[in-house]
């Protein structure tokens, strides 16, 4: 039976042969032609079974992709051979005796690939193979004699493998499906063929549960969930008859299909449970009315599944979506209903839905098409393990604003997924008052679920703000020394100095130990803590006095200006001959000419001013000239 509810098998009518046949609810009773019966029909409606030749004493394995046209496996290749199991592919698998060989062989057949014989261990001279999934995991056995096998084998691509044991020598699976769990039997430690059940190849065989009065039995046929149909009995080897019983195993417990039976069920006496489809559909046989080998379809109960508990991670301050899974319930016709705390909070097989942070106990209901129902918890933990996200722009240096530092601030987000809110310190705060020089700033973050992040930002406070320098006023010395004069720091006088971070910036000065006839210029510097430097100049004027007449000063500067290379010497004969000039007209009492001839030295000295006569030097002589003239 597939999971479509169509059926297969082979019926009798009266002395008439066997006839194979598929039957659904909705399309009836249709018999396949030219066969004798069937074994497995797939999800497509394909059906493997065989053919009886030799007047009924061999059978030849077949497939009906439609119900009038079988194809015959390998045609002319074998003695005789029976199809077990079909995939939804259309791969058979089965066993059969080729032409000119002795014993059955087990085989994988499909249209495109043709026949091929399975190796199984060289000392048993018979195998079988019984059931396939769509992986192309093949399940069967091997034994010493043609009616019994000795040893469960599965085929994986790399050979015959055993199947694990109870211990005891015997056990073979009879199905496998997707997710790689079989059901078979295995032989106990008391020499009884029990149902079994592995979870994996590799596993050993878990005894399903049996009554005490039915000690022996076969698990034939499970589905995607893990559910299993079979037999089980108290003296027999296979299901002919009463005692024995149907059964299935469901989460692993044993339910007694005959218990299962409603009013209808009246007259049946189950004795063998063939197939069960993913719907929990079971495909049982039995008698009805003592007429023996009758089928029927029961379905025990629906079996709600709620999936697998889960903790997730909290996505938003909404909490997280979550996809409900019922996939693995079953039933008939069902409808899925979630329900937090009584409150239904969505329905369907698969719906989304959102979950605040901290425990669900989420309770799926199912009910069948009869109204039968059943329920199964999931548990759900939304859990915030996520700690904020911190994001620090490290700052611009800060301009030291005082001698104690300066104010800063510093641009932090912090974001979480979960609290809008986080808590945020600062340490040290920020806020105040910050020294010259780098600060670690560590910044923590931390949410309401107690997760903390932390970072740390370097922030500088710098100064390269200059001090303020103002220099002493120029200065204006006269002396009769041509050599100049001493000057100390307290002739010069006392910049004016200030600084925003520095109280006693260090001052310092380049005057020479003495200062020579002429114009020297010093420059005043003013260095603060930081190393930054600013200056100013004061300008210091000596200027010559002569002993003597007014014009005798006058000669005793042009020729102190020529020595100090404030007058170029090609100069000085020129000047010095215009200042004898007018000095000897003043002499005999002709003023007017000698301001005349002043006045064109004077006019000289000017046109000459910043080219052969440096700008200071010009300027003193000028002066010294209108101080003669406004003497005279």
């Amino acid at each position: 039976m597939n999971n479509d509810g169509m059926v297969t098998g082979g019926s009798q009518p009266g002395p008439s042969p066997m006839m194979p046949f598929v039957w659904s609810e909705d399309g009836g009773h249709t018999v396949l032609q030219d066969g004798d019966d069937t074994e497995r029909i797939n999800s497509s409606g394909v059906v493997c079974g065989t053919r009886r030749i030799d007047g009924g004493s061999s059978w030849l394995p077949l497939v009906w992709k439609d119900p009038t046209s079988p194809v015959e496996i390998a045609p002319g290749e074998l003695e005789k051979g029976w199809a077990w199991d079909v995939t939804d592919g259309g791969t058979v698998v089965g066993s059969c005796v080729p032409n000119n060989a002795s014993g059955s062989r087990p085989f994988i057949w499909s249209e495109a690939d043709g026949l091929r014989l399975l190796e199984y261990p060289t000392i048993h001279d018979n195998g079988i193979a019984v059931g396939i999934n769509e992986a192309g995991v093949v399940i069967g056995g091997a034994g010493r004699s043609a009616v019994s096998m000795a040893v469960g084998l599965i085929w994986r691509g790399n050979g015959p493998e055993p199947l694990p044991t109870l211990g005891q020598d015997y056990a073979l699976a009879m199905d496998i499906n997707e997710a790689m769990a079989l059901c078979g039997e295995a032989e106990d430690a008391a020499g009884n063929h029990v149902p079994a059940y592995w979870a994996n190849p590799d596993s050993a065989p878990l005894p399903l549960p049996i009554p005490s009065t039915h000690p022996k039995g076969r698990a034939r046929d499970l589905n995607e969930h893990g559910a299993v149909a079979g037999w089980v009995a108290s003296d027999l080897r296979y299901p002919l008859a009463p005692p024995n019983l149907a059964v299935a195993w469901i989460r692993e417990e044993l339910v007694v299909l005959q218990d299962h039976l409603d009013a209808s069920g009246d007259g049946w006496l189950l004795t063998d449970a063939r197939t069960i489809n993913d719907h929990g559909q079971v495909l049982c046989v039995g008698q009805y009315n003592d007429m023996v080998w009758q089928t029927c379809i029961l379905t025990p109960y629906p079996v709600a599944a709620a999936g697998e508990d889960m903790t997730v991670e909290q996505e938003s301050l909404s909490g997280s979506g979550v996809t409900l899974d019922a996939s693995a319930s079953t039933g008939v016709g069902i409808t899925y209903e979630w329900s937090e705390n009584g409150e239904t909070i969505a329905t369907g097989p698969a719906p989304s839905v959102t979950l605040q942070l901290g425990t669900h106990e989420i309770t799926l209901t199912v009910t069948d098409k009869d109204g039968r129902t059943d329920t199964d918890t999931v548990t759900i933990v939304v859990e915030d393990t996520t700690a904020p996200a911190i994001s620090v722009t490290t700052p611009d240096p800060f301009e030291q604003s005082s001698a104690d530092g300066t104010m800063v601030s510093v641009s932090v987000e912090v974001t979480d997924a979960c609290d809008a809110d986080p808590d945020v310190t600062y340490d040290p705060p920020i806020g105040g008052v910050f020294p010259l020089g780098t600060t670690e700033v560590t910044i923590t973050a931390v949410d309401d679920s107690g997760n903390t992040a932390e970072t740390t930002v370097s922030v500088e406070v710098q100064d390269t703000t200059p001090p303020s320098i103002t220099a002493p006023a120029d200065l204006t010395i006269q002396t009769e020394d041509p050599n100049g004069v001493a000057l100390t720091d307290d002739d010069l006088g006392l910049p004016a100095v200030s600084d925003v971070c520095d109280a006693a910036p260090q001052v310092g000065n380049d005057a020479p130990g003495a200062f020579p006839i002429g114009v020297t210029v010093v420059t005043w510097t003013a260095t603060d803590a930081s190393g930054n430097v600013s200056t100013d100049q004061q300008t210091v004027t000596v200027e010559l006095i002569a002993a003597g007449s007014p014009f005798d000063q006058l000669r005793e500067m042009i020729l102190g200006y020529v020595d100090s290379g404030d007058i170029d010497r090609r100069m000085q004969r020129s000047l010095i001959k215009k200042v004898d000039n007018a000095e000897r007209q003043y002499d005999r009492g002709k003023v007017r000419p000698a301001k005349n001839m002043l006045g064109a030295l004077a006019n000289h000295i000017e046109a000459q001013a910043g080219k052969k006569i440096s700008p200071e030097a010009a300027e003193a002589l000028l002066m010294k000239i209108s101080e003669i003239v406004a003497g005279m």
